[in-house]
C-alpha cells in the first residue's frame, strides 16, 4: 500500500491474475476506485468524518455523505474530479441519453420507479440542454446575419413605429424610443436587433410554459391519479427532447432547408412517449395527445407576438 492506495491484490475482484478483456475492465474498476488521490474506500482503517464526526471507513461518510481522506490535489487530479462532479462522468449522462433518444417515455418511467441514482436529475437535464439549444439559436441568429446581403437603410417595420407614443404608457413610450433607434439602423442590423432581444426573452419563456404543459397534462391524466410532480418530470423530459433535437437540426438547415422537416419527429416521439410513460392503450394515447396540443400549441400561438414586444422593448 502506497500512500493509503491498496495494492490490486487487496481489492475485491482484482487477484492480478486477469487476462484479456475481463482482466482489463478489473484494472480499470481499481483504478477508479483507488486514485482519489489517497482517499481509497476499501481495507482502511476507520477515521473521523471531518464534517459530522461519524467514524467512516468507505470512501463517503454513510451519515452526511462527506468524502473522507486528504483533499490536497494536484491540478490533473483536481480537474478530473471537477469534470465527473460537474458532468458526472461515470455512466449517468449515456445512460440518460441513450434512454431519452432512443426510448421515449422510458426515462419518464424510471424516474417513477425510484431509479433515479442510475441517471441525471430533470432539472440539470434540462438546464443543459437549454444551454446547448439557446446558445446554438444565438449563434445562428449571427451567421444568419452575416451571411445576408449588404445593409440597406430603411426604416424599422411599420407595426415597431406604429405601436409607441411618447405621451402614453410607460410601455408605449419605451416602445416609441426603442422604435426611433430603430429607424436609425439598417434593415438588417434593425431585424438582427429584435431578434437578439427575442432571444433574450425566448429561455425564460421556455420555462414558464414548462409548467403549464404539466398542468394541462395533468388535467387529461386525472384518471390515474398522478401527481403533478410526476407530469413535470415527463414535460421536462419531452422538453429535453425537443430542444436537443433543434439543437441538432439548426447547423443542418444551413446545408439545406429540406432537413427542418426532421423537426416532424417532435410530436410523434411525444406521442410515443406519452404511451409509453403513462401506459395507456394508442386510443387513449391519440385522445391525450390531442387535449393537450391544442391548448399548449394555442398558447405558443399568443406567445410568439408577446416575445415580439419584449424583444422590442428589452431588446439592446
Amino acid at each position: 500500500m502506497l500512500d493509503g492506495v491498496p495494492e490490486q491484490s487487496q481489492l475485491p475482484g482484482v487477484d492480478g491474475s486477469g487476462a484479456g478483456p475481463e482482466g482489463w475492465r478489473q484494472r480499470w474498476a481499481w483504478w477508479r476506485r483507488a486514485s482519489a488521490d489517497g482517499a481509497a474506500a476499501v481495507d482502511v482503517e476507520p477515521m473521523p468524518c471531518i464534517n459530522c464526526g461519524t467514524e467512516v471507513s468507505l470512501q463517503f461518510c454513510p451519515q452526511c455523505g462527506e468524502r473522507r481522506g486528504d483533499y490536497r490535489r494536484s491540478l490533473m487530479g483536481f480537474l478530473r474530479e471537477l469534470l465527473s462532479e460537474t458532468f458526472e462522468i461515470d455512466g449517468r449522462v449515456g445512460r440518460t441519453f441513450r434512454l431519452l433518444l432512443l426510448s421515449p417515455g422510458a426515462l419518464t418511467r424510471e424516474y417513477q420507479r425510484g431509479r433515479r441514482q442510475r441517471y441525471v436529475s430533470p432539472l440539470r437535464l434540462y438546464l443543459f440542454v437549454s444551454l446547448l439549444l439557446f446558445g446554438a439559436i444565438a449563434i445562428a441568429a449571427k451567421v444568419q446575419a452575416a451571411r445576408q446581403s449588404p445593409p440597406t437603410v430603411g426604416a424599422a417595420p411599420p407595426v415597431v413605429i406604429a405601436g409607441g407614443d411618447p405621451h402614453g404608457a410607460w410601455w408605449q413610450q419605451i416602445l416609441h424610443a426603442r422604435s426611433a433607434e430603430l429607424e436609425g439602423m439598417s434593415a438588417n442590423a434593425a431585424g438582427a436587433e429584435l431578434i437578439g432581444g427575442m432571444l433574450d426573452v425566448l429561455p425564460i419563456a421556455m420555462a414558464l410554459l414548462l409548467p403549464v404543459f404539466a398542468g394541462l397534462l395533468m388535467l387529461t391524466s386525472l384518471r390515474q391519479r398522478r401527481y403533478y410532480v410526476e407530469h413535470l418530470v415527463f414535460a421536462v423530459h419531452v422538453h429535453s427532447f425537443w430542444f436537443l433535437l433543434t439543437f441538432v437540426v439548426i447547423p443542418l438547415t444551413f446545408i439545406t432547408d429540406w432537413l427542418f422537416s426532421l423537426m416532424l419527429l417532435i410530436p410523434a416521439y411525444t406521442v410515443v412517449a406519452l404511451k409509453n410513460a403513462y401506459q395507456a392503450s394508442w386510443r387513449a394515447t391519440a385522445l391525450r395527445s390531442l387535449l393537450l396540443w391544442l391548448p399548449y400549441n394555442l398558447l405558443l400561438v399568443i406567445a410568439i407576438p408577446i416575445l415580439f414586444v419584449l424583444g422590442l422593448l428589452f431588446g439592446g
